[in-house]
């Protein structure tokens, strides 16, 4: 009994040895792909742009392989690829009478798996011991992954012609379409070509390639894959000319991503092609005007208040000394963005109420002397109406009566990690611009404002955002139907009809223009300015930031206020 366990523990022992040397030659086997460019995809999963990989190489991370290209890679390549264990053995007999009746290499009879591992191992030269290696490779692969897996692995790794490697770059690259969406015609042209990768150049050797082709179609026919009608349709169509330029779409946010997600190739988000599309087409179209001011950045986001994800993501635009500057995520001075915040945390605090009267009039604090935009003081003006007229003295004041250090705080639980200097080096500028903060996280904050003011009568707020909804929906509320100053008057019109809570903000020197606005259904924002600081007085959020927030809106469905 004791010899019949020994065996069973030694039977079962190499058994265990086996599949971890499988696992261990297919992972290192893996292993062996060239590094990934990192692609972003929007909501849908279409292709919004990609970088190229680091070795120069457009490549993307595998995936699902497309049916139509399984069964036309199969056709060409390997016709016995589901029955075989890797290795087929017929194949290999046929093709070695045929090379010893034609006298040199003309068929060489390797699967799709052994082809696989030959392009992970880089192609070594071919040599009997070289097959030999790469068929008890696949052997072990066939032990380990599925069939689906090694034709996803193949199609991630097969060369498609000069610097385009898988199945989705070639597609893109080719057709300008996802692998998914590719023609039969357009499926069998890239099954063909890692076979021969160097038949695709614009111009040269067209005619072999359309024949390869077109004998891979009408096999396809005869193993009646595809009907008569299709295969007179796709032999019709024509070959590919030159590659396309990759899409190009959202190229600030992928940058984003990939540093906030290091090791990551593919980021599929919550962008909307069309607004993307949409809002590009309206940030150019202002910035051409802006141009003819010197005025010569601009970057806006656009986010789906439910998800607090972009759906627009517009870094900066095209032609400029900073253009590859992400502006989204760049520090600038906040100018009056900040003032809502204060009146909202003072509203909790019970220390103002939106009727209540509050002094505007010359003021100094100790050394320290604001003054209005405009030289115009009010006297005295409801606290609601100070802060959308957004009046410098009453906001100055407010800060000193609320403590820089509690505000600091209180900016900090909102969301806001670039305020990181002390109170005393801030003093009462900050809530004037005095501190730098960034687009993205100003546009998420008053997100988070609005989704609190949208909440239910009695509902408890599961965040830690640290105002209450009755706090922000009186902001808000503030923000969308208050008194304006004369040079936003002409833009509060628009903003009654759509219901928008806005918010404009010029920096000191006129470096920065600011307008941040949010609906139920989405938070727009916009900044204006030049990428290297310096100032220009045409940089004015009314007449800049300011319509093109507006032009923004008009492209988004209208949405419902809070009740």
């Amino acid at each position: 009994m004791l010899k019949v366990y020994k065996r069973f523990a030694i039977i079962f022992l190499v058994e265990c040895i086996f599949v971890l040397f499988c696992h261990w030659q297919t992972a290192s086997l893996i292993g062996k792909s060239g590094p990934f460019s990192c692609a972003v995809y929007d909501s849908g999963g279409t292709l919004l742009g990609a970088s190229v990989a680091q070795d120069g190489q457009w490549r993307f991370e595998r995936g699902n392989v497309p049916p139509k290209f399984e069964k036309a890679i199969i056709a060409f390549e390997d016709k016995r690829f589901f029955i075989h264990p890797g290795v087929d053995f017929a194949s290999i007999a046929r093709a070695f009478a045929s090379n010893i009746r034609a006298g040199k290499i003309v068929s060489g009879g390797s699967t799709i798996t052994m082809q696989t591992v030959r392009i992970l191992e880089k192609n070594p030269r071919r040599t009997v011991l070289q097959k030999a290696k790469e068929a008890f490779i696949a052997l072990i692969i066939e032990c380990t992954l599925t069939k689906k897996q090694i034709l996803s692995l193949y199609a991630a790794n097969a060369p498609f012609g000069g610097n385009v490697i898988g199945l989705e770059a070639a597609s893109w690259r080719y057709f300008n379409r996802p692998p998914e969406s590719l023609t039969w015609a357009e499926t069998a042209t890239l099954a063909v070509l890692p076979n021969q990768p160097a038949l695709v150049y614009p111009g040269a050797n067209k005619e072999i390639l359309q024949k390869k082709r077109d004998l891979l179609l009408k096999r396809l026919f005869r193993k009646k894959i595809i009907d008569e009608g299709t295969l007179a349709l796709a032999l019709e169509e024509r070959i590919p000319e030159k590659p396309f330029a990759l899409p190009a779409q959202a190229a600030h946010y992928l940058e984003f991503l990939k540093a906030q997600n290091p090791g990551r190739s593919k980021f599929y988000t919550n962008i909307d092609l069309d607004l993307q599309r949409n809002a590009d087409r309206i940030v150019n179209k202002w910035h051409k005007e802006f141009l003819s001011k010197n005025i010569k950045n601009v970057c806006a986001i656009i986010i789906d208040n439910s998800t607090k994800k972009p759906v627009a993501y517009i870094g900066n635009v095209k032609g400029t000394k900073t253009s590859a500057v992400d502006l989204i995520q760049a520090r600038r001075s906040s100018g009056s963005l900040l003032k809502p915040f204060l009146f909202a945390a003072m509203l909790d605090n019970g220390m103002v109420l939106p009727d209540q009267l509050v002094l505007d009039v010359p003021t100094r604090i100790g050394s320290y002397k604001p003054e209005n935009n405009i030289p115009q003081y009010r006297g005295v003006i409801p606290a609601g109406e100070a802060l959308s007229r957004s009046l410098n003295i009453p906001a100055v004041k407010s800060l000193s009566q609320y403590g820089i250090t509690a505000f600091l705080e209180y900016l900090k639980q909102c969301g806001f990690t670039t305020l990181n200097r002390t109170a005393d080096q801030y003093g009462l500028p900050l809530i004037l611009g005095g501190g730098e903060i960034t687009l993205n996280e100003a546009a998420l904050a008053y997100c988070t404002m609005m989704n609190l003011a949208c909440l239910e009568e009695n509902t408890v707020a599961k965040t830690k955002y640290p105002t209450s909804p009755g706090a922000c929906y009186l902001t808000l509320s503030a923000l969308a139907n208050g008194a304006r100053p004369a040079e936003e008057s002409q833009w509060k019109t628009y903003a009654n009809s759509k219901k928008i809570a806005w918010k404009t903000g010029t920096s000191s020197g006129n470096r920065d223009a600011w307008a941040i606005g949010v609906t139920a259904k989405y938070t727009v924002g916009v900044w204006v300015g030049n990428g290297e600081g310096n100032g220009n007085k045409e940089i004015k959020s009314n007449t800049t930031s300011a319509p093109l927030l507006f032009d923004l809106f008009n492209s988004l469905p209208n949405s419902s206020w809070p009740a």
